[in-house]
This record gives structure tokens, C-alpha cells and sequence, in this order.
């Protein structure tokens, strides 16, 4: 699913974010995707954290 929203992202013409029709632009439904699934991946890490389930020390290499 992120994969196809970075084709979307990467696809938005100059001024996506200006809009003069109905609704939402479509950068505004991009930006609202984003921040929530930001959101619930801060839920999820703070429950992990509560649970002890979260390792303090990460390597990404």
C-alpha cells in the first residue's frame, strides 16, 4: 500500500495542494493518509513500550 502511495505522491503535479473545486485537494488526501497512519504507528510503539515488548536498542544495518 505504500509502495502505490509514493507512485500517487511522486505523480502530483506542481499545486497539488491548491485547490478551487469541492471536496479535498489531492495533496490534502495525501497529507491525511499519512498522518494517519502516523498516528496508530504511535499507538502501536506506545502499547509496545507499556508491554515491555519494544526493544530499546535498534540496528537497521
Amino acid at each position: 500500500m505504500h509502495a502505490a502511495l509514493r507512485e500517487i505522491i511522486e505523480a502530483l503535479e506542481e499545486g497539488a495542494y491548491d485547490w478551487g473545486g469541492s471536496g479535498h485537494a489531492p495533496g490534502e488526501e495525501v497529507m491525511s493518509l499519512i498522518l494517519h497512519d502516523s498516528y496508530h504507528t504511535g499507538q502501536i510503539i506506545m502499547l509496545r513500550k507499556l508491554q515491555g515488548s519494544w526493544v530499546s536498542n535498534r540496528s537497521f544495518n
